[in-house]
């Protein structure tokens, strides 16, 4: 994602998308991309792609025919402001490793599900969008210095070496008809701490939502509304269900490992889970505040 648009007033309408964004002394500056607009004509705030940004994809063009990216071989989001509290930073700020691409560079490296990236070679990582931008024009095979930041305040610089990504691919797409009930509630269990009920994924549940044999845990049934976990663990109805996998490192198999693994902890602790969604088929890392 491009994070660092110019902002301009310049009018945008269907069918000059692409041309240039020019200065008053006859620079090009940018090429006009899109219009944020209730109407989709150019009353409203339009955006450019920077220059130099566009300068970049023109000379790999030219040299090569064709964009090449380099990636770091990781699925991130923003951190949040429990990532923040857990990782002892001060502001809320660097980018989340959720999970790992195949063959991935990171993880051969040695960063783990849950680092904090909040510098590349030196230079800050706000967002996820400035990682992106820091890495994705520099060349396969270079190494990066990436500086991560984990539990307890700790902070640890790696050094990672740029794998080129993939040319896109077309993927199959998902019926999209899964059925949400999940059969009953044998061995359901609800968990006060993070808000939560769950039951262990079984035979059944493994087959119907397709999972492969390293994604066992506990499934989430229900979330309580307004609870240590809502809006951030999916239930059924709401684009799930997860599953946990992990909580703090320690596998999930049970609702008792779940339970066993949360005795060292109390309301107002902020944990790590591992979650597994069902419909996405992702792995991801979620920081809840424990409630009461």
């Amino acid at each position: 994602s491009i994070q660092d648009f110019i902002q301009t007033d310049a009018a945008i309408n269907p069918g000059n998308s692409g041309g240039p964004l020019v200065s008053v002394r006859g620079q090009v500056i940018g090429v006009n991309s899109a219009i944020a607009s209730q109407t989709g004509l150019y009353s409203g705030y339009g955006f450019a792609i920077p220059i130099d940004l566009a300068r970049k994809v023109m000379d790999q063009i030219i040299a090569n025919g064709r964009v090449n990216r380099a990636a770091l071989g990781v699925s991130v989001q923003n951190a949040t402001a429990n990532d923040a509290a857990y990782v002892g930073l001060p502001d809320i700020r660097g980018v989340l490793v959720q999970d790992f691409t195949e063959d991935s560079p990171a993880r051969k490296a040695g960063i783990e599900p849950g680092d904090i990236i909040i510098a590349v070679d030196g230079k800050p990582v706000e967002y996820v969008g400035q990682l992106q931008q820091q890495v994705g024009f520099r060349k396969a095979g270079e190494k990066v210095k990436v500086e991560v930041a984990r539990k307890g305040g700790v902070r640890k610089t790696i050094d990672v070496r740029l794998q080129e990504v993939a040319q896109p691919r077309d993927l199959a797409a998902g019926s999209g008809s899964e059925e949400s009930e999940l059969g009953g509630n044998a061995g359901e269990a609800s968990i006060d701490l993070l808000g939560l009920t769950v039951q262990p994924v079984d035979q059944d549940a493994a087959a119907r939502f397709d999972l492969p044999s390293d994604q066992r845990g506990v499934l989430v049934t229900e979330v309580t509304p307004g609870g240590p976990s809502y809006g951030e663990v999916a239930e059924p109805e709401t684009g799930g269900p997860d599953i946990i996998l992990e909580l703090e490192g320690k596998a999930v198999k049970s609702p008792a490992d779940l339970r066993q693994a949360l005795k060292e902890y109390k309301a107002g602790d902020i944990v790590s889970l591992r979650i597994y969604n069902t419909q996405a088929k992702t792995r991801r890392i979620e920081r809840i505040r424990l409630g009461d």
